[in-house]
C-alpha cells in the first residue's frame, strides 16, 4: 500500500511538471492576456501554481541523489539516457510528415543536449551531482555555506532585475543545479505544521502577488515578472512541500522519472504538439489545449515505461554495469581505461574528425566573402553560420565522407591511403566547383558528369598556375602518405561482420539520394527535419547552405512533375494516331499548302496582354498589331 501511494504521488508530480512544460508551450488563448483585469490575474495564479511542479521534482531528486556513492556513474548514465532517448524520439518523429519539418534544429538539439541547452532541468541535475562530488558528507560547514549561497542566488532576482543571472535565457540549468543542492540538504519535516505553514504562507503570498501584478504593472510588460519557476516564492513552496513528501515517498526509479522528463520536454515532441495545437485547436482553446496536454503526458508515461523495458534488457544492463565498474575505480585507473579506449577507437575517431574538417571546408569554400545571407534576411559570418546554424548538414556530410573512407579501407585495408584518396577527391571537387562558380555562378551538378566525355576540352580551361598547384599539392600528399604508411602504419582490422557492413554502408547512403526529393516519404521528411534546403531555384545558395556534396546529391533525382494517371508510351502513340487520322480528314479539302506558309513563334515570359488580367481595364489595347494579326490569321497565346 505504501509503495502504491508513493507511485501515485510520483505520477502526480510528473503530471504537475508536464502541465508546466507542455501546456504553456502550446500558448493557449488565455496566455495572451497582459492587461489589468481579473482575467489576467486568474491566468497568472493558475500558471504560478503549475510552475511549482518542475521545482518540486528537482528538489526531490536532489534529496535522493545528492549523497549517491558513485556520482560519476550517475552523471554518465543520466547523460547517455538523455542523449539516446532524445535522439531516438526526434528521429522517429522526423520520419513522419508533421510540424517537426518546420523546426530543423530539433534533432540537432537532442544530439548535443548540454551544449544546446536542450534539457536544462536534466542538465541542472547533472551539474548539481558534479558540484556535490566536491563535498563529502563530513564537510558539514562547507555544505551549509553552499546551501546559503544557493538561497542567496535564488532570492536576489526577486528584488533586482528578474533575469540578473540569465536564467530565463541560457542559464536555466544553473538554477536547477541550485535547486538540486537545496534538495541534497533537505530534511524531512519533523513537525508537519511547520512545513505545512510554510507551504501555505509562501504559496498564498505568491498567489497574492500574481493576482496584483496586472494592476501594479504600468504598461503590461512586467505582468509576468514573477510567473517563472525561478521565483523564490515558487521555490520556497516546492521546498516546504517536499519536506512533507519525503516522509511518505519511497526512493523512485530515477531513470524512469528522467526519461519521462526527456519525452515531455523534447523539442521535437513540442514542435509536433505546437503544430497540432495550431492546426487542430480552434483559437487555441484553453480546454482543448488542456486535453491535448493531458493526452501528451499520458503518452509520455507509456513511452517512458517502454523505454524502461528496453533499459532492463541484458545487453543494456551490461553497459550500465561497465559504467558502475568504471566509476568504482580511482582516477588513475579511470585515466588508464580512457586511454585504452582512445587507442582502440582512435583510428575511427581520427577518420571522423578528418571527415568533419573536410565537410566544413567544402561548405566554407563555396563562399567568396566572410559573410553569407542565406535567405532574404540577416547576414551572418560564414564561420558562425556554418558551425552553429548548419551543424546538422555538416554531420550528414561527415557521415557520407566517413562511410566512403571506411568503404575504401574495407577494400584496400590501407588506412592512410584511403584517407588520402578521399581528401584528394574532395580537393578536386572543391576546385571544380570554384571554377564553375566563377564561370557560370552555379556549383557542379549531376548533369555536368556528361561533360567528362570531353574532359580534354574541360582541362584546357584550367590555368597553368592551377595545374602547377594541383600537381605540387598531390606530390606533397603522396609523400606524406608514403611516410605515414612507412613510419606510422595503422592496422585496419574489422571485428565480426564489420567489413561487410562498411562495404554496404557507403553505397546505401549514396544511393539514398535517389529518394530524397520524393515529397512526403520518410526519407524526405527526415532530411527536411534536419534542415536540408535543396533550393533548386538557386543552386549556388543551395551549395552554400547545404554544402556542395549535399547539394550535388539533392540534384541526382529531381522530380520535375508528377506522372499523370494512365501515362505510357502506348497511350501517347494512340493519341498521335487519332489526331493524325483527324488531320488527314481536315487536310483532304484544303487548298493551301502548309509548307508554303510562314509560322512565327515568339516565346517571351514577359509578354502578355494586361487586359486579360482580372480587374484590369485599359482604354486601348497595348498590342494592337498583335491583335490584328490574330484576327486575320491563325494565332493565339498572348498571355
Amino acid at each position: 500500500m505504501q509503495k502504491l501511494k508513493s507511485n501515485l504521488l510520483w505520477g502526480l508530480i510528473l503530471f504537475w511538471l508536464g502541465v508546466a512544460e507542455i501546456y504553456w508551450n502550446l500558448a493557449p488563448h488565455i496566455a495572451g492576456y497582459n492587461s489589468a483585469s481579473l482575467h489576467t490575474s486568474a491566468y497568472l495564479i493558475l500558471k504560478s501554481i503549475t510552475l511549482v511542479g518542475p521545482d518540486l521534482l528537482v528538489i526531490l531528486l536532489g534529496y535522493y541523489l545528492y549523497n549517491h556513492l558513485r556520482k560519476e556513474a550517475v552523471v554518465i548514465k543520466i547523460w547517455l539516457n538523455m542523449l539516446a532517448l532524445g535522439c531516438l524520439l526526434s528521429l522517429l518523429l522526423a520520419f513522419t510528415d508533421n510540424g517537426i519539418n518546420y523546426y530543423p534544429t530539433t534533432i540537432y538539439n537532442s544530439l548535443f543536449p548540454v551544449l544546446r541547452n536542450s534539457y536544462p532541468l536534466i542538465s541542472g541535475i547533472m551539474g548539481g551531482v558534479i558540484v556535490s562530488s566536491f563535498f563529502s558528507a563530513q564537510q558539514v560547514r562547507a555544505q551549509q555555506r553552499l546551501v546559503i549561497l544557493a538561497w542567496v542566488m535564488i532570492t536576489i532576482p526577486f528584488f533586482n532585475p528578474v533575469n540578473i543571472w540569465g536564467w530565463n535565457d541560457n542559464f536555466l540549468a544553473l538554477f536547477y543545479a541550485c535547486l538540486f543542492i537545496l534538495g541534497g540538504n533537505l530534511k524531512p519535516a519533523l513537525k508537519y505544521w511547520r512545513s505545512g505553514a510554510l507551504v501555505v504562507f509562501s504559496l498564498g503570498l505568491n498567489l497574492l502577488l500574481q493576482g496584483l501584478m496586472p494592476f501594479l504593472s504600468f504598461d503590461g510588460t512586467t505582468v509576468n515578472r514573477f510567473t517563472t519557476v525561478t521565483n523564490v516564492l515558487t521555490v520556497l513552496t516546492a521546498y516546504a512541500l517536499d519536506g512533507l513528501l519525503v516522509d511518505v515517498l519511497t526512493k523512485p526509479s530515477t531513470s524512469y522519472l528522467l526519461s519521462t522528463v526527456v519525452i515531455m520536454t523534447n523539442s521535437s515532441a513540442l514542435a509536433v504538439l505546437t503544430t497540432i495545437a495550431g492546426e487542430k485547436l480552434v483559437a487555441r482553446s484553453n480546454l482543448r489545449t488542456a486535453v491535448l496536454t493531458t493526452v501528451a503526458i499520458g503518452i509520455a508515461f507509456m513511452l517512458a515505461g517502454l523505454w524502461q523495458w528496453f533499459l532492463a534488457r541484458q545487453r543494456v544492463q551490461k553497459v550500465g554495469q561497465q559504467i558502475d565498474d568504471f566509476a568504482a575505480h580511482d582516477f588513475s585507473e579511470q585515466r588508464m581505461f580512457l586511454l585504452q579506449g582512445l587507442k582502440r577507437f582512435g583510428p575511427n575517431l581520427t577518420v571522423a574528425v578528418i571527415a568533419y574538417i573536410v565537410a566544413a571546408a567544402l561548405m566554407l569554400l563555396m563562399n567568396n566573402s566572410w559573410h553569407i545571407q542565406p535567405n532574404v534576411g540577416p547576414t551572418y559570418n560564414i564561420f558562425f553560420y556554418t558551425f552553429t546554424q548548419r551543424g546538422s548538414m555538416l554531420i550528414i556530410a561527415t557521415l557520407l565522407i566517413f562511410a566512403v573512407v571506411k568503404f575504401i579501407q574495407a577494400i584496400s585495408k590501407r588506412y592512410w591511403i584511403s584517407l588520402a584518396i578521399v581528401i584528394l577527391m574532395s580537393c578536386s571537387f572543391v576546385i571544380a566547383n570554384r571554377i564553375k562558380i566563377a564561370a557560370r555562378n552555379e556549383p557542379i551538378l549531376p548533369s555536368d558528369m556528361a561533360m567528362l566525355k570531353v574532359a580534354a576540352s574541360l582541362f584546357s580551361m584550367v590555368t597553368p598556375s592551377l595545374w602547377i598547384g594541383v600537381t605540387a599539392g598531390t606530390a606533397v600528399l603522396i609523400g606524406v602518405v608514403y611516410w605515414l604508411e612507412r613510419r606510422h602504419q595503422v592496422a585496419v582490422t574489422f571485428r565480426g561482420h564489420w567489413r561487410l557492413y562498411y562495404l554496404l554502408l557507403a553505397p546505401i547512403l549514396l544511393a539514398s539520394c535517389l529518394f530524397w526529393n520524393h515529397s512526403g516519404t520518410p526519407l524526405n521528411n527526415l532530411l527536411t527535419s534536419l534542415g536540408n534546403q535543396p533550393m533548386f531555384y538557386n543552386q549556388l545558395s543551395g551549395a552554400r547552405i547545404n554544402g556542395p556534396l549535399i547539394q550535388f546529391m539533392n540534384n541526382v533525382d529531381v522530380k520535375v512533375m508528377d506522372q499523370p494517371a494512365g501515362y505510357s508510351k502506348s497511350r501517347m502513340e494512340q493519341i498521335v494516331k487519332r489526331y493524325q487520322a483527324q488531320a488527314s480528314k481536315i487536310n483532304r479539302h484544303r487548298h493551301n499548302d502548309l509548307s508554303q506558309q510562314t509560322i512565327i513563334f515568339n516565346l517571351s515570359e514577359s509578354f502578355s496582354d494586361p487586359n486579360r488580367v482580372p480587374g484590369v481595364k485599359l482604354k486601348s489595347s497595348p498590342i494592337p498589331a498583335i491583335k490584328q494579326l490574330q484576327a486575320n490569321n491563325t494565332g493565339g497565346g498572348d498571355d
